[in-house]
């Protein structure tokens, strides 16, 4: 599947696939917000108002769209050996949701493991807000250890996000909003600076105290010379 670009767009809204009719979007937008949840109707990508800043990694690469009924359901999928799943609880939509999990490109993200990004649509309007329920996310990737940290995308940059859960090989992660998250390593981080730490300084000047240990070495034996001529007088 091709990667879609990303465009700056109010709030946190994410284009998910179009899973209706215009007007049957316009319709269910308009329940939802005539109804009086804390969801918004909106369209496209965008990480927050008025943010230029591009997300490191680009989280464009689609890996899965479904459709989650309001009873809530899991969507799931995988990335080569990475396996996810995204677990919905019941009454968190009011209208079935469609989930879209896009994933960056690892390699563009410092000290990266892996990220995942998660959008929500209602009949093709993205939406934004906060949940009644937390979402549920587990990530199965041999990669991840328990010393990994768990950062999410604030419109600017990645920051520590704290309902995370890592260990070895897998980490899970609670949160009522859609979000762009990453997983890095502090050990990759260190491994970057060990060139630095290499440069091994003895503070010890080996050549100034060679050439000192030498010269005293010919004041002594000049010395013991001078000593001897006037024994060797004294005897005459």
């Amino acid at each position: 599947m091709e990667p879609r670009s990303r465009r700056t767009l109010p709030g946190t809204a994410r284009r998910a696939a179009v899973t209706g009719a215009a007007a049957a979007g316009a319709a269910v937008a308009a329940a939802v917000l005539a109804g009086g949840t804390a969801w918004a109707a909106g369209s496209g990508y965008g990480p927050t108002p008025g943010s230029t800043t591009p997300v490191p990694g680009g989280f464009t690469t689609v890996v899965t769209s479904q459709t989650v009924p309001t009873s809530g359901g899991s969507v799931q999928g995988s990335v080569g050996p990475e396996h996810f799943a995204l677990d919905v609880p019941s009454g968190d939509f009011p209208s079935p949701v469609q989930i879209t999990v896009t994933t960056p490109a690892v390699g563009q993200i410092p000290h990266g493991v892996t990220g995942i990004d998660i959008s929500f649509a209602v009949g093709g309007q993205s939406l934004t807000g906060t949940l009644t329920k937390p979402v549920t996310l587990t990530i199965d990737n041999s990669g991840i250890t328990a010393t990994d940290v768990v950062e999410i995308w604030n419109g600017t940059a990645f920051v520590p996000y704290g309902q995370a859960t890592t260990g070895n090989g897998s980490v899970t992660i609670t949160f009522n909003q859609d979000p762009v998250f990453e997983v890095v390593s502090p050990a990759n981080a260190a491994a970057a600076t060990v060139p630095n730490a290499t440069t091994v300084h003895t503070g010890v000047p080996v050549l100034g105290e060679s050439l000192l240990a030498v010269a005293l070495a010919g004041l002594g034996a000049a010395g013991l010379l001078a000593l001897r001529r006037r024994s060797s007088r004294a005897a005459s």
